[in-house]
């Protein structure tokens, strides 16, 4: 198959040499005579419809140029050059120099700067009309809206309009024919299609002109391509230059323009919609359209962006600048409202663009889509195509359905195509099988056990060595290391839903088996275009997505869906390096007699359309039971016939088929009714269904069955933290069973508490296998329990661990009232007074049993908030705060315990062994309880300081005393306090003396006639702390 850029150079080698066809001919023929001839009454009736349709347009035309001139005069400048898309050209006279009339010329010049393909080949061949209704006619040939309509005007058609070509009727001289002269050089845009470019030549001989169609691509659909006589370049980008530059007389100037809508199997729409492709960006991104909405259709247009040469690209760099068009003929372009200047592509390179459905944007005739780096923000009326990366321009007809495929085709994959006779041959001894794994009647995404996997396996080992499973991540991903161990070809499925997560943990796990040497053919998604899960653009780049991070890129890459979706979307099958359809006669409701030659046909026409591409057949099959659909009968004597139809089909062919399936899936049955749980050769339990047992093909392995054996030494075992095996003696009637030689064993879950699985194999004469079990029980926990402290007080806190458990650990205490206990970390809090008991336990698990150990703390009373020490007349008082709990109280001295003052209500003690003057005392004091005494202790420090005594106070004047005392010399000084009140409460006055050696003081200020009361203590200044003896006895002053 062509790549897209070679399928444009031939379309635009095409649209060249039928244009100045029809240049010459208009010249040398009367325009009557022409039409007379070539018009068929289909052709009228679609040109008269044309220029009815066309005069519409323009008559809106000046109301719409006035608003946009208004419009855009601030813009203009961006329009003055002869280069930009959408401006007339700076001068045409030169070209219309030979014109013989004022209209011709505006034609020709008009023709110079063309938008479209369709538009340049209407007035270029206006040029040189002889008069305005043959201008007119060719015109509207030209931009024909119905493919009936194009074919008429169509002189250089390939097949059976070759002959109209050559007839004098249609062609209006006998024999002319166009070619290009190789002696002439490059002519540029103003001399193309004068004589020098293109020479008449005699008529062709008709036996060769057989030749030359029979020669015609097939795949091609083309006219006669003009030869230049020269070879094609391997690189198809230079071999494009080289066509520009020496056929098209265009030089590298030229637009190029490529013409898809000509035939919708070429990736163009349908007939009522043309579509326009220019750029050079082939080895770029390039835009690739999905879906057009008609005039008036409130729908998006979508489509996506992708490399030519099949490369990757980040989607985050470009965007799609989508401009509106009304009528066809004018400068009248309507930026959208409710569509930004621009749509950003999505993660997988396609695009949405929603219309306005307020305004005329749903009614536009010609949509311009451009493509452009993201970094760029169009103008107010957008760009010309000349600065997009890429172009594509879609013209509707009012009122028309539209359908488009995309509008290129994907490029062919580059590099190795691997051969899949090579990877998975097609053999006499073997049939390879679609596989799936759920026959136990559990559904996909729930456990699947080895066990399970390796017996279907081997139960279908004797007579498949290929083998495909659906889904590549989970619990399947066993599936892909044991079938590869077991020495079977696989075809990995990445099993793709549209959920993007989900499918991109598949596809990961697609590339992870492929990349160990697991996978043979990669397959990216089963029928995700039949079930909507993915668009076309969205498949092809995740098929993309795996074959670009495969190790091996010998691995074919590729996707599964039915064979009818496979031939419409030649992007997916170019996307792939080799095709596998699901191709399901049954399903079509075919009687069983023809059921194999409708397989035939479909995947004959496949191939037909995949251009050689090698074709894996990934499903087909036959129900044995269920109800009868349409004309086809299930049953298992139509399901040996349909077998046999195929197999022999694909010996014969060398046509390699997966047949669905294995074996019985019965939870199939809820998605695709009865019918869905009886696909299999296999049973459930993996026998052969009767039909297919009856195949010479199957008889070979229907042998002595070991599932008839008696096995004996099986004993429940206790969990040991290894594998587990057994003695066992397998006996069939009399005979006993040499392990080895007969069969082997194997296990599976026989190291952790649950039911163990035997599963003895057989070998030589013995098939099949037979599955026991065993109960592994659970063992005891040896668990130690340990805490930071075993007595702790009141607010306190200690830690309680647990080693050696095997579950979740836990802790409970016995009253959380005298004590808490965190759960989860053993974490012990102390509430009040009294004793309590810690559980720690070691939860049960799958191997153990529970486990528990007990640990008791006891909480003794916290230490008194509140301790004080005061000089006395004699000794040292202690005074504190009573403690809730405690019994008693012990009380030290400078370091030795010297009482233990009993009841817990006391809260008092005066130490009269306290009596050495300027002495420092230390005292200490800890609560007790039943439970013991407190870990904590609350102190206090004070100095001795000797009472002293006042020798005299008497007034020496109405307002003044004299108070003297006794010095004490180990004392920092005194404080006198006198008042007039005898308690002390009121009329206060303090006199501080600093001196020790000082023994009398005057006081002044008196009150005369007042009685005043006086009072001496001495005080010890000791690091700026103040200790004071006490107060001495009172004095009278009168």
């Amino acid at each position: 198959m062509k790549s897209w850029n070679q399928k444009k150079r031939i379309h635009l080698k095409r649209r060249l040499a039928a244009a100045f066809s029809i240049i010459v001919l208009a010249a040398a023929v009367p325009a009557g005579a022409i039409f007379a001839e070539t018009l068929s009454a289909e052709t009228s009736e679609s040109t008269a419809a044309y220029t009815a349709a066309e005069t519409e347009y323009p008559a809106e035309a000046p109301e719409n140029t006035a608003d946009y001139v208004a419009e855009t005069s601030e813009d203009s400048a961006c329009y003055a050059s002869g280069e930009e898309e959408f401006s007339a050209p700076a001068d045409a006279s030169e070209t219309a120099a030979n014109v013989e009339t004022e209209e011709t010329a505006d034609a020709f010049e008009t023709a110079a700067t063309a938008e479209t393909e369709e538009t340049a080949d209407a007035f270029e061949t206006a040029a040189n009309a002889e008069t305005e209704e043959a201008a007119d006619a060719f015109e509207t040939a030209a931009n024909a809206e119905t493919e009936e309509a194009a074919d008429a005007f169509e002189i250089t058609e390939t097949a059976a309009s070759s002959e109209t070509a050559a007839s004098p009727e249609t062609a209006g001289a006998e024999g002319i024919s166009w070619t290009a002269d190789p002696e002439e050089g490059p002519e540029s845009a103003e001399t193309a299609g004068q004589e020098g470019v293109y020479k008449m030549s005699e008529p062709a001989d008709p036996a060769e002109a057989s030749e030359a169609a029979e020669a015609a691509d097939p795949q091609e659909h083309t006219e006669p391509a003009v030869d230049t006589g020269a070879e094609e370049p391997e690189d198809k980008r230079e071999s494009f230059k080289e066509f520009e530059e020496t056929e098209t007389g265009l030089g590298t100037e030229s637009e190029e323009t490529t013409d898809f809508a000509e035939s919708p199997k070429a990736g163009g729409a349908t007939e009522t919609t043309e579509i326009e492709i220019t750029g050079e960006n082939e080895t770029g991104p390039v835009i690739c359209l999905t879906d057009v909405p008609a005039m008036g259709e409130n729908r998006p247009l979508q489509g996506c962006v992708f490399r030519g040469d099949g490369g990757s690209f980040n989607p985050a760099d470009y965007r799609i600048s989508i401009y509106l068009q009304l009528y066809e003929g004018g400068e009248y372009y309507k930026k959208p409202t409710d569509l930004t200047p621009y749509v950003d592509l999505f993660d997988d390179g396609s695009f949405s663009g929603k219309f306005n459905t307020g305004g005329n944007d749903i009614n536009a005739r010609i949509l311009h889509v451009m493509l452009i780096p993201s970094n760029h923000t169009p103008g107010a009326f957008g760009l010309t195509k000349d600065a997009a990366l890429d172009y594509v321009k879609i013209t509707r007809a009012e009122g028309g359905e539209v359908t488009v495929a995309p509008s290129r085709p994907e490029p062919e994959i580059p590099g190795r195509q691997p051969a899949i006779s090579a990877l998975l041959p097609v053999s006499k001894n073997r049939i390879a099988l679609d596989v799936g794994f759920y026959t136990d009647g559990s559904q996909p995404g729930s456990a699947l056990s080895e066990s399970l996997i390796r017996r279907q396996l081997e139960a279908i080992s004797g007579f498949t060595d290929t083998v495909r499973f659906y889904g590549a991540a989970g619990e399947l991903a066993k599936a892909y290391k044991i079938a590869h161990s077991m020495g079977f070809s696989i075809v990995g499925t990445a099993w793709l839903s549209g959920n993007q997560s989900a499918d991109r943990a598949e596809m990961n796990a697609l590339i992870d088996h492929c990349n160990r040497g697991y996978v043979q053919v990669a397959c990216v998604g089963n029928e995700t275009l039949l079930s909507n899960s993915l668009t076309a653009p969205q498949l092809i780049s995740d098929i993309r997505y795996v074959r670009e991070r495969l190790a091996d890129s010998s691995i074919p890459v590729t996707t599964s869906d039915s064979v009818d979706l496979l031939i419409e979307n030649a992007s997916v099958r170019n996307a792939c390096n080799l095709i596998m359809p699901n191709c399901y006669p049954f399903w079509g409701g075919t009687d069983i007699s023809q059921a194999a030659a409708s397989f035939i046909e479909s995947i004959n026409n496949l191939k037909a359309a995949s251009g050689g591409k090698q074709v894996l057949v990934s499903e087909t099959g036959w129900p044995t039971a269920g109800p009868t659909k349409g004309n086809a009968v299930p049953g298992e004597t139509q399901a040996k016939q349909y077998f046999e139809a195929i197999r022999a089909w694909s010996l014969a062919t060398g046509t390699q088929v997966l047949w669905f399936d294995a074996a019985d899936e019965p939870w199939k049955a809820s998605n695709e009714g009865i019918w869905g749980a009886h696909w299999g050769i296999l049973t459930t339990d993996f026998k052969f269904k009767q039909g297919y047992a009856e195949l010479d093909f199957f008889k070979p392995f229907a042998i002595i069955d070991i599932a008839k054996a008696q096995v004996t030494g099986i004993v429940n075992k206790t969990y040991a933290g290894r594998r587990l095996t057994q003695d066992l003696t397998v006996r069939i009637g009399t005979d006993t069973l040499v392990e080895g030689t007969d069969y082997t064993v194997s296990y599976t879950n026989n190291t952790h508490v649950g039911t163990a699985t035997i599963t003895i194999k057989g070998k030589g004469s013995y098939k099949g296998s037979i599955t026991k079990t065993f109960k592994i029980l659970k063992a005891e926990q040896s668990i130690t329990v340990k805490t930071t402290a075993s007595r702790i007080a009141v607010g306190q806190k200690a830690a309680v661990s647990i080693s050696g458990a095997k579950g979740d650990k836990s802790f409970i205490s016995s009253d959380s009232t005298i004590a808490t206990v965190n759960g989860t970390t053993g974490l012990v809090s102390a509430k009040k007074v009294g004793t309590v008991t810690i559980t720690a336990k070691s939860a049960r698990t799958a191997d153990f049993n529970a486990a528990s150990k007990k640990i008791t703390i006891k909480v003794v009373p916290p230490k008194t908030i509140s301790f004080t020490a005061a000089n006395q007349a004699k000794g040292i008082k202690l005074t504190w705060e009573k403690v809730t709990g405690a019994t008693a109280y012990i009380l030290s001295r400078n370091g030795e315990e010297f009482k233990m003052v009993k009841g817990g209500s006391t809260v008092t003690y005066t130490d009269t062994a306290a009596t050495v003057n300027g002495k420092k005392y230390t005292y200490k004091i800890i609560a007790k309880a039943d439970t013991g005494r407190s870990t904590q202790s609350a102190s206090a420090a004070i100095y001795q300081v000797a009472r002293p005594a006042i020798s005299s106070a008497v007034r020496t004047a109405s307002t003044k005393m004299t108070v003297k005392w006794g010095a004490n010399t180990k004392a920092t000084g005194y404080r006198i306090q006198y008042s007039t009140d005898k308690s002390f409460s009121e009329n206060v006055t303090n006199v501080t003396i600093k001196n020790a050696a000082d023994k009398s003081k005057v006081i002044g200020s008196l009150t005369a006639g007042r009685t005043y009361y006086v009072r001496l203590r001495t005080y010890k200044k000791v690091n700026e702390v103040n200790y004071w003896s006490a107060w001495s006895p009172v004095k009278t002053v009168k």
